[in-house]
């Protein structure tokens, strides 16, 4: 995926116009193609982060673990609200804090 973005920028106007001006091939792909490769990587990465966060629920409640997955399931089969709102709320919080740091940098 950052082969085929960093190939994409490599094309683009302004990264030949920094070529053409003299710039050195590393500062070249450093400086601009990889930074510019960098972003839609990273919100990639960022809903990946969202789902392995929301599957590690399968994970637990398949190996038997404890952990926030079987807190949860065992909140959802007692009806037990103010727990489940808690655990929704903490992957709500998780998941917005990935991709405000994603959109930032």
């Amino acid at each position: 995926m950052v082969r085929a973005q960093v190939l994409d920028t490599i094309g683009e106007t302004h990264v030949l116009m920094t070529r053409a001006l003299g710039f050195p091939e590393r500062a070249v792909f450093g400086r601009f193609a990889m930074k510019l490769a960098w972003s839609p990587v990273a919100s990639a990465v960022a809903l990946v982060f969202g789902y392995s966060l929301v599957n590690t629920f399968l994970v637990e409640s398949i190996f038997d673990w404890p952990g926030l997955g079987s807190y949860a399931a065992a909140s959802i089969s007692t009806l037990d609200t103010p727990a489940i709102l808690g655990v929704t709320l903490f992957i709500a919080l998780v998941y917005v804090i990935a991709n405000l740091i994603v959109d930032v940098l």
